[in-house]
């Protein structure tokens, strides 16, 4: 029996972990890279970084209930208050809560369609060439400071999005 797809409900801003938690599902992150890098203009740009400022760059799997359905790229600056050395297993949006004092406000959001490739594939448990859904989101905590940049791959036969849209 085909299992049901973990499911995000837009466009209401709620970290994964504390979604799926409320639905009764088990999240945690595998960190595979966490390293500060000099950032590149797009960094630069989508981040409003400041002269010199470093990047945290993270790439966690994501799990829901044991099984692989997230490989996330993460970008931070500096500013923010993360470390290397915290714990990134759980919920980001909660850690950003309690040891730096922000709240995610708001988050500009591009969903398309892409297909695994070699590393993402062996980290997600299929097929080269599977169909995977592509989230790219910048986060921004108040005042419009954005405080993430985030490449997410997810499992197209595990994950989907849900919108309600309404007339103005």
């Amino acid at each position: 029996m085909a299992r049901p797809r973990v499911e995000e409900f837009l466009p209401r801003l709620v970290g994964l972990t504390e979604q799926q938690e409320q639905r009764g599902s088990v999240v945690r992150s595998k960190v595979l890279t966490c390293k500060w890098i000099n950032p590149t203009k797009k960094l630069i740009s989508k981040l409003a970084l400041h002269n010199d400022e470093k990047v945290l760059h993270m790439i966690r799997l994501r799990y829901i209930d044991d099984e692989p359905v997230f490989f996330s790229e993460s970008f931070l600056p500096e500013s923010i208050g993360l470390d290397v050395g915290d714990d990134f297993s759980g919920s980001l949006f909660k850690l950003l809560q309690e040891k730096c004092g922000i709240r995610v406000q708001e988050s500009d959001t591009i969903i398309e369609a892409t297909v695994a490739k070699d590393v993402e594939a062996g980290h997600l448990q299929i097929q080269v060439g599977a169909p995977l859904l592509k989230t790219t989101r910048i986060h921004y905590a108040e005042g419009e400071r954005p405080i993430e940049y985030l490449r997410e791959l997810a499992r197209a036969d595990r994950y989907r999005h849900q919108v309600r849209l309404r007339s103005e």
